[in-house]
Parts: C-alpha cells; sequence; structure tokens
C-alpha cells in the first residue's frame, strides 16, 4: 500500500474516544429497547447456532 493511501485512511478512521462514545451510545439504545419491549432478546447460542448453519 502508498504512504498516501495509507495517510487517508488513518485520516478517515475514528478515535478511540469516538468509538467509545459510539459503543456506549449504541448500548444505551439498545437497553432502552429491550426496557420498553420494542425488540426481544435472542440468546447467544441460538445466534451462534444459525451463523454456523448459514456456513455450512
Amino acid at each position: 500500500m502508498f504512504l498516501f493511501q495509507r495517510l487517508v485512511l488513518s485520516l478517515e478512521s475514528p478515535s478511540e474516544e469516538e468509538l467509545k462514545s459510539d459503543w456506549l451510545l449504541e448500548a444505551r439504545c439498545r437497553a432502552e429497547e429491550l426496557d420498553n419491549s420494542s425488540i426481544q432478546a435472542v440468546l447467544a447460542d441460538d445466534v451462534m447456532r444459525k451463523a454456523r448453519a448459514l456456513i455450512k
């Protein structure tokens, strides 16, 4: 990869603080959705079982 490509890609990457902030916001939104029953939780085992079935 050329140096200028690496520089451009590094400029477009969010900082660690931005990532933390984004994940925290997402977690809060999902918790709110679970609390008000607008979404239902799915067990991790079920998700993994379905994912494995899809890649077979």
